[in-house]
């Protein structure tokens, strides 16, 4: 599938409030274990030039207004905290830049890239930062990205990457974008069609305007801004009440039209009632006793895996290529135990799905889930027929319709119980993946092609997360790993490479 990459002019953003789940995310994160800032390394054939990356930067801000947005808590109780301008912006705190020292080798640039992501960010700030890494072997670079989950989620961000990219390595000065035909060009793999709108058509300001955009808040606007929180707030209460009732009066009208159905509503709502039971209150804790500890000692690892054998290898095998790599991750994470004689027949994995259905640059629109995953199975194929089956029936789960409904109760909660509240069921999990899509074809950024993007999702409390990105034919996985629970990462890298190579083997 394809995305058209629309001029910056024309790109959407979210409304001034979080939305429940980004509410909930911003009230957890106060517990550095429970972090939900993610990051990534991107390699990069060359240093990039750091004028045009100041430059697509401060369009980037311009164009996606949550790139030059703090957050800020509102008095009224009842309303999730907003997204305000920054009063004082400061590009040099967003765009950094660092010399790793020789040799310049991966794993320093690794150390870098975790020592980054695990620094909490300044809550009065916009909650994003790049780091331009140079002094790599070879002559490369890297630039480093430390975003908070707020702003965004997997496929948000793909699009507020759009921003900085070009499809040319030196594009025409009046076309930014690097394409042709800015409102053409297209990213491959995004899950939505072509055709979909993707943006208003309001104009959006130079964000290098500061008298227009940054400019002091007087005291007439500041109680307007007061007066029109409060109002929003009361007006989201109203929708949820009003979502609420529309849901209710549906459903009698339904059974009215459908009288029939009536005797479906028992087996539904104990459908709904057990998966919320599965997806949100989990009572017993995570499956390994040996990934039980959890630190601040964050390490990353990287694997690259051909695309076209995992899809050939996925299709073979009958499922899809996150099925794949979920059996791959399953797999290595039952051969780090049996090599460190322990056994473990399953472990509980947290998977995002996505629920997103707009085209909207950045946000948040997915759903967390917790399924058990058989990582004892030794036999590569069946491990995928049962993970195949498994991850299916998540896709179906009730509870995720209910999303915004249980994050909405949760933001109800005094911040101390919620946060212990999550810490307790976070604590039920072993590891997290999560798997995104980006282009099928190489770009540039600042000059420089970008010659792989490694994700680092968020740990939340768990052992580590695996994330995998698509791009240019290649298969990037990065593991953000927590080294007190696992305190022998090269030997996890080197059980997920031997478990690819067992599934794409056995499709051959």
């Amino acid at each position: 599938m394809t995305v058209t990459v629309e001029p910056a002019r024309n790109v959407q953003h979210a409304g001034a409030h979080l939305s429940a789940v980004e509410a909930l995310m911003w009230t957890v994160d106060r517990d550095p274990v429970l972090s939900v800032t993610f990051g990534s390394i991107t390699v990069l054939d060359r240093p990039p030039d750091m004028d045009r990356l100041s430059a697509r930067m401060s369009r980037a801000m311009a164009a996606a207004p949550r790139l030059r947005q703090r957050v800020v808590d509102t008095p009224n109780p009842f309303a999730t905290p907003q997204w305000c301008d920054d009063p004082d912006p400061d590009p040099a705190y967003h765009l950094r830049r660092v010399t790793l020292p020789p040799p310049g080798s991966v794993d320093q640039l690794h150390e870098f890239a975790a020592t980054v992501v695990a620094d909490p960010f300044d809550r009065t700030r916009p909650l994003w930062q790049f780091w331009v890494v140079d002094g790599l072997v070879g002559g490369q670079a890297a630039l480093v990205l430390k975003m908070h989950h707020t702003i965004t989620d997997g496929v948000g961000g793909v699009r507020l990457w759009e921003q900085f990219i070009d499809f040319e390595r030196h594009p025409r000065p009046d076309d930014p974008s690097g394409a042709d035909d800015p409102g053409t060009r297209t990213v491959a793999n995004d899950p939505h069609p072509a055709d979909d709108p993707l943006v208003a058509d309001d104009p959006v300001a130079d964000v290098t305007a500061p008298a227009s955009r940054w400019r002091p808040v007087s005291a007439v606007e500041s109680v307007a801004s007061a007066v029109g929180s409060v109002a929003s707030a009361v007006a989201t209460t109203a929708r949820t009440g009003v979502n609420l009732a529309h849901q209710s009066s549906s459903s009698v009208v339904a059974l009215a039209r459908h009288p029939s159905r009536a005797t479906q509503w028992p087996s539904r709502s104990m459908a709904a009632t057990r998966s919320t039971v599965r997806q949100v209150v989990v009572t017993d804790g995570s499956r390994s006793l040996m990934w039980a500890d959890r630190s601040m000692h964050r390490t990353v690892r990287t694997v690259d895996i051909d695309l076209a054998d995992a899809r050939d290898a996925a299709h073979h095998l009958g499922g899809t290529i996150n099925d794949l790599f979920v059996t791959a991750v399953a797999g290595a994470c039952g051969a780090y135990h049996r090599q460190r004689g322990i056994a473990v027949t399953d472990l509980r994995m947290a998977m995002p799905v996505s629920v997103r259905r707009d085209r909207v640059v950045g946000g948040n629109a997915f759903v967390p889930t917790r399924v058990l995953i058989p990582a004892g199975e030794p036999n590569p194929v069946r491990r995928f027929a049962q993970i195949h089956r498994v991850l299916t029936t998540v896709r179906d789960e009730p509870v995720l319709a209910l999303g915004d409904m249980v994050a909405t109760l949760a933001n109800l909660l005094p911040s101390a119980v919620a946060v212990r509240l999550a810490r307790q069921q976070v604590g039920s999990v072993d590891f997290t993946t999560s798997n995104v899509r980006a282009s099928a074809t190489k770009l540039f950024i600042g000059g420089s092609r970008i010659e792989a993007t490694y994700p680092m999702g968020p740990l939340g409390g768990t052992a580590f997360n695996a994330s995998m990105l698509s791009y240019a034919g290649v298969i990037n996985i990065g593991l953000h790993i927590d080294h007190g629970a696992i305190d022998d990462p090269d030997l996890l890298t080197d059980c997920l490479k031997a478990e690819f190579s067992a599934l794409i083997d056995h499709s051959r």
